[in-house]
């Protein structure tokens, strides 16, 4: 069967609307792996971090106590 051109009605002189376009924005398996990367970095880094930070107080510390003559006389 064919189909005429006056079998779809009148045409309109108006474009016909775009449908709306939704984008997704979802990671590649590299942006992943790179997210799960940083994540382990940054946790060592913090619990490096937190360790110095305390051998650092510590040694505060002790400089206190031998300013104060509680260890040495």
């Amino acid at each position: 069967m064919q189909l005429k051109v006056w079998d779809l009605g009148p045409l309109s002189i108006y474009p016909t609307p775009i449908s709306e376009l939704i984008l997704l924005d979802t990671p590649s398996a590299l942006e992943k792996r790179i997210g799960m990367v940083r994540r382990e970095i940054t946790g060592y880094y913090t619990g490096i971090h937190s360790k110095t930070q305390g051998i650092i107080d510590r040694w505060i510390s002790v400089e206190e106590k031998v300013d104060s003559h509680k260890i040495l006389p």
